[in-house]
Formats: structure tokens, sequence, C-alpha cells
């Protein structure tokens, strides 16, 4: 009867601890699968980051490229202006010494004249 008592006391025992057991293997595997899901999510956000990065990464040459392009521009004009400065200097003073020339030469042509005037003054 004794055994008979033990056994029965040893099986409740196997069966509370085979339930207890079964119960935490539940929870551990809900929990694993908890794990799983938040690293996929985790994985698709760190995915979503690198893609606009990678994105960011392409502006940020692309930006790069339209700065060198604006820095060749801006170069160009500088040096268009640049040369067109000396050719409006150059045409000012080339239009100073052209004045001039034309001056002496009416100044010249007015002496002239007044050489004949004045030496026709005197025949008369």
């Amino acid at each position: 009867r004794d055994a008979c008592s033990n056994h029965q006391i040893l099986k409740g025992y196997v069966e509370k601890t085979r339930d207890e057991f079964k119960t935490e293997l539940e929870t551990t595997q809900s929990q694993l699968e908890e794990t799983k899901q938040s690293l996929h999510q985790a994985h698709d956000k760190i995915k979503g980051i690198l893609n606009q990065n990678q994105e960011s990464s392409y502006e940020i040459e692309t930006l790069k490229v339209k700065v060198s392009d604006f820095n060749l521009f801006q170069d160009y004009v500088t040096e268009e202006f640049d040369k067109n400065t000396a050719r409006l200097r150059n045409v000012r003073e080339d239009m100073r010494s052209h004045d001039q020339d034309q001056r002496e030469l009416i100044q010249k042509e007015v002496e002239e004249l007044n050489g004949t005037f004045n030496s026709n003054r005197k025949k008369v």
C-alpha cells in the first residue's frame, strides 16, 4: 500500500513537473517568437535607414557635382568678365587716343586755316 501511495505521489509530482515544464516551454517559445518579430522589425528599420543613407549619399554626390559645375561656371564667368573689362579698358584708351589724334588734326587744320586767312588778309 505504501508503494502504491508513493507511486501515486511520485506520479502526481511527475505530472505537475511536466505541466510546469510544458508551461515554461510554451512561455519561452512565445518569448522567442516575440523576439524574432522584434528582430525582423529592427532589421527592416535598419534596412530603411541604410537605404536613406544611400539615397542621402547619392544626393550629396549629386550636390558635389553641381557645386563643382557651378564653380567651373563661376570661374568661366569671372574670366570672361575680366577679359571684357580689359577689352573695355583698351577701347576707352583707343577712344582717348583717337580723340587726342582728332584734336591734334583739328588744331593743325585750324592753325593752317588761320595762317591762310592771315596771309590772305595781308595780301588784301
